[in-house]
């Protein structure tokens, strides 16, 4: 079991580097909720967090919901965060 545990680490730790990639290459906007700079997330991927609320802005290093709440990456489950980072990797300029 530990190999399992150790390549969804990896896999945690790559989708974490391209989202850095995606700032890194001046992608992201102003959030909606404070000055700093995001990615808007599409509808299709505006998973569900906490009490109602769901996921509009990726940031460089949390989530952020329709009502400006901040979430570490883990607050979705690898296989939904990597459908945010594939998403949001399509319509971003490299």
């Amino acid at each position: 079991m530990k190999k399992f545990k150790i390549q969804h680490e990896e896999l945690f730790e790559k989708v974490r580097e391209r989202i850095e990639e995606l700032f890194d290459n001046g992608n992201g906007v102003k959030s909606d909720h404070n000055d700093r700079r995001v990615i808007r997330v599409p509808k299709e991927q505006a998973f569900n967090l906490d009490g109602g609320r769901h996921l509009t802005e990726i940031g460089i290093d949390k989530l952020v919901d329709n009502e400006g709440y901040g979430y570490s990456l883990s607050a979705l489950t690898l296989e939904q965060l990597c459908e945010v980072v594939d998403a949001i990797s399509e319509f971003c300029d490299f």
